[in-house]
């Protein structure tokens, strides 16, 4: 008898449904992680942005330091927006406004827009001596 060579039906089926499922498998984890990953980004440009915005607004100096209207990004981030919010605090309280005539000022930048809803905030503390 002479060997023959190749692979016989039932084999080739089989591995036809061995490559199936696990095409199908794969594509199922692609399918769930994709969201997730625009989430990430969404989130990542939201913090990249209200980073930048802040050390911009900060480096205008301690006195120049006012509540900012809603503002919209200039392009290509011109779906998102911001706005600033400036309080005088007191060292013993750093969240509470009390008013003009503090050395400390609490300084919240809000980015909103995007791909997905929700607001991203960053906040920081600036202080005079």
């Amino acid at each position: 008898m002479t060997a023959r060579r190749g692979f016989t039906l039932v084999e080739t089926i089989v591995g036809m449904m061995i490559i199936g499922i696990s095409f199908y498998l794969l594509m199922t984890v692609f399918i769930t992680i994709t969201p997730k990953t625009n989430l990430d980004q969404d989130t990542n440009t939201k913090t990249f942005l209200a980073q930048e915005v802040l050390e911009e607004y900060l480096a205008k100096g301690f006195a120049a330091l006012v509540d900012v209207s809603p503002t919209a990004f200039p392009a290509p981030f011109n779906n998102y927006s911001y706005r600033i919010s400036v309080k005088n605090v007191q060292a013993g309280d750093l969240n509470t406004d009390v008013g003009l005539g503090t050395n400390y000022k609490n300084v919240t930048a809000y980015v909103w827009g995007g791909n997905l809803s929700g607001t991203y905030e960053i906040t920081t503390l600036d202080t005079t001596y």
